[in-house]
């Protein structure tokens, strides 16, 4: 008889003890689909885009804000569906070969030989977070080698800021989109520039 009281006081506390958690959402940077693709001249090269660098944060899942004092943490119910840096190669990747502008862009996952190498370093990807406000901001170093030469032929530091529309991860999100789709943009230009 005590087992019974004991068993019904617990099951009758632990209903009232039951918290109703958030699941987490799992994230991915987008691209805009351009009306037109702009179509370069094409390089007769291959490219190959080395493994992505850069800050800790960006080979985990983690979605990282900052507050201005530069004090990081994650949110806890926004992660990136796959690493940062994985995201980023996947989005080089089918935009130069969209591009048109090499024979071929190919990763380490591939046994192709190539002839350009593209070095990608990035220091800082974050949402700054300042009371009201937030911005995204991205700061991505982009280095082109000869591989025949093992010649630098040039580097670039991008560094883009975009304010949020709301000071949460979806602003976030939707600010992050339009910074990479800027950067996409500008690294093919000046990748053209660069080979010319």
């Amino acid at each position: 008889m005590k087992t019974i009281i004991v068993i019904t006081f617990l099951i009758l506390f632990s209903g009232c003890s039951y918290k109703k958690t958030q699941s987490t959402q799992s994230l991915n940077l987008r691209l805009q689909t351009p009306k037109e693709i702009s179509i370069y001249e094409n390089v007769p090269k291959v490219l190959f885009i080395n493994k992505i660098k850069g800050v800790n944060y960006i080979s985990t899942r983690d979605f990282i804000y900052s507050d201005t004092n530069g004090v990081y943490g994650a949110y806890a119910y926004h992660k990136w569906d796959e690493p940062l840096s994985k995201q980023i190669e996947n989005i080089l990747t089918q935009t130069f070969t969209q591009s048109g502008l090499f024979k071929s862009v190919t990763t380490s996952s591939s046994i192709l030989s190539y002839d350009l190498v593209l070095e990608c370093n990035i220091y800082d990807f974050k949402h700054i977070v300042d009371d009201n406000t937030s911005k995204v901001i991205l700061n991505i170093e982009l280095k082109i080698i000869d591989v025949k030469t093992k010649q630098l032929i040039n580097s670039e530091i991008f560094i883009l800021e975009k304010d949020t529309q709301t000071v949460d991860g979806k602003g976030a999100l939707q600010a992050y989109n339009l910074a990479i789709q800027e950067f996409v943009q500008n690294a093919l230009h000046w990748l053209e520039s660069s080979l010319r």
